[in-house]
């Protein structure tokens, strides 16, 4: 084979080379946008024109929160601070509740909800992941940032721990009490069910905790 030849023999294999990593890098990107990019689509989908953010006023405190439209649904974006005569507790550092709001056991998170909102039921929790994109649960990483503080959905989570860190420290995870209750351990003690959110990406409705937790709540304005 001659020089020239040899020269073109090896140019060629070269471009073929080149051809060929270019391809491994522009499917490894593009495996690497879709998951934002799905996201992005879903929720520009389910919220798009219909999103909008208003308030909430509880005629029994006058205290108001911020709400958010998530597809169908109206949440408190911000957690539940009413004071009830028993089964509640301030956030540690917050003991009027402006920032974090309350912890809650199951049955004064029922009796706390104010009039015209009511508990989200386990199927509730579900609708909102769904709106959201997101419809196999336990989920990592798709639903964590757009639920947290600051993410795109508006329902702004600020990971307030659990009473006493029964459960979790704060900085760590939040939960939020459902209306309906799961599995039984005992005869005694009930589960409800519940959206947790743990630090750095983790998303589930689970019923692992008793009653006697103390939780945040959320609530669902009434249509």
């Amino acid at each position: 084979m001659s020089v020239d030849s040899k020269v073109v023999s090896f140019v060629f294999v070269c471009l073929l080379a080149v051809v060929f990593l270019n391809g491994c890098y522009s499917a490894s990107t593009r495996a690497e946008k879709e998951p934002t990019e799905r996201t992005e689509l879903l929720f520009a989908l389910h919220l798009g024109k219909d999103s909008q953010k208003d308030s909430f006023t509880d005629a029994r405190d006058s205290q108001t929160y911020k709400t958010v439209r998530i597809g169908d649904q109206v949440w408190l974006a911000q957690n539940l601070n009413y004071v009830t005569e028993e089964g509640s507790w301030p956030v540690p550092g917050d003991p009027d509740g402006q920032q974090f709001g309350r912890f809650y056991t199951w049955d004064a998170a029922k009796k706390a909800v104010p009039p015209g909102c009511h508990l989200p039921s386990r199927r509730e929790f579900e609708e909102l992941a769904a709106t959201l994109g997101v419809t196999d649960l336990p989920n990592w990483n798709d639903l964590y940032p757009l639920l947290i503080e600051g993410g795109a959905s508006g329902f702004n989570v600020r990971l307030t721990g659990s009473h006493n860190e029964a459960y979790s420290r704060r900085g760590r995870s939040a939960s939020f009490w459902s209306s309906e209750t799961g599995w039984k351990l005992f005869p005694f003690l009930k589960n409800p069910w519940r959206l947790s959110i743990r630090a750095p990406n983790y998303v589930n409705i689970g019923n692992g905790a008793e009653s006697d937790y103390g939780f945040n709540v959320r609530c669902i304005v009434d249509d």
